[in-house]
């Protein structure tokens, strides 16, 4: 495993998380993904994260509401909001979030992105 460059995926469409994992672990990364936000929060309370990569809509817990735990339990964590809707976009300029990917951009941006923030967070 790479010393910060776990990612935790969270992301209910398989097909979706399938695709976001395989290529960000092509990249270098390591991957934790999951489907359910819950489980995600005990992965952050637990294992040694870089960076969360969220869905807007979940099921049982929102996108905006995993944050706002996320951020509860490490509040330096840069996270980025990965969605296809459009709102999401406003949500994620306001809430502080550092990334946001829109979903159906090339995938290339997802990783540029991740990179950038953890190339960051490494410096701080």
């Amino acid at each position: 495993m790479t010393e910060g460059r776990m990612i935790l995926l969270v992301e209910d469409e398989q097909s979706i998380r399938a695709l976001f994992g395989f290529v960000l672990e092509s990249a270098g990364f390591t991957v934790l993904a999951v489907a359910d936000p819950h489980e995600a929060l005990d992965i952050l309370a637990t294992q040694p994260v870089a960076l969360l990569i969220t869905d807007y809509e979940l099921p049982e817990m929102s996108g905006a509401a995993l944050i706002a735990h996320a951020r509860e339990l490490r509040p330096h964590l840069p996270i980025i909001l990965a969605s296809g809707h459009l709102d999401a976009a406003a949500f994620a300029a306001s809430s502080g979030v550092q990334g946001y990917y829109q979903k159906g951009m090339p995938i290339d941006q997802l990783i540029e992105l991740a990179d950038a923030m953890l190339r960051k967070e490494k410096k701080s």
